[in-house]
């Protein structure tokens, strides 16, 4: 069977996803990339996991968007306008998100791990995103490492190892078999509709 070449948006999103990763090693924090999630035949796969010592975990999803990007948090869709007023619609990045959080809180009950702060970041990592009218949770790529350093309160004990060790026990992203399972599984995911013009 011949290898797929991947596509040029996901080539983008790759690249800013480890524009992500770049920010979180210079914190020095435990993260995970990348990592795919399974229950029974449902799946998720999340950009990145960070677990601070403190019982807090950020869950962080990554757009990598060219324009002007506006969006409730209720809303369905958000909007992109891009260069010469080119519209684009995509599924908004916070239900996305909350999808990977409800997946993360159903094996923290399967692992009996409790008394964790669960926290949704959106990043957009591309120079030439603009965010404007969006919700909180939702920033720039500028601002990470400031966010990062807000929410790193100082720990003397690390009191996330069980969560830690939950995450490397249960992350099928190395798995090729299950990550083309769980594409087949995000095409028919409701939301996943390419983006509209």
């Amino acid at each position: 069977m011949e290898k797929r070449k991947p596509s040029f948006a996901e080539i983008k999103g790759l690249m800013g996803e480890q524009k992500v990763n770049d920010v979180l090693k210079q914190h020095n924090l435990i993260y995970f990339h990348d990592t795919l999630l399974k229950q029974g035949s449902v799946s998720s796969q999340f950009d990145h996991i960070i677990v601070f010592p403190n019982k807090t975990v950020v869950v962080i999803e990554t757009k990598d968007r060219n324009g002007v990007i506006t969006g409730g948090a209720n809303d369905e869709k958000w909007l992109q306008v891009a260069g010469n007023q080119n519209r684009y619609y995509f599924y908004n990045p916070i239900k996305q998100n909350i999808g990977h959080i409800n997946m993360l809180y159903k094996k923290m009950d399967e692992y009996r791990l409790y008394g964790y702060r669960i926290l949704s970041l959106v990043v957009f990592t591309s120079d030439k995103s603009v965010l404007k009218d969006v919700p909180s949770g939702v920033i720039h790529l500028n601002d990470l490492s400031r966010t990062l350093s807000n929410i790193n309160g100082k720990s003397f004990f690390n009191r996330s190892k069980k969560f830690v060790h939950m995450l490397k026990r249960e992350d099928f992203s190395r798995s090729k078999k299950e990550v083309r399972r769980h594409k087949e599984f995000a095409k028919r995911a409701p939301h996943h509709k390419k983006a509209t013009y």
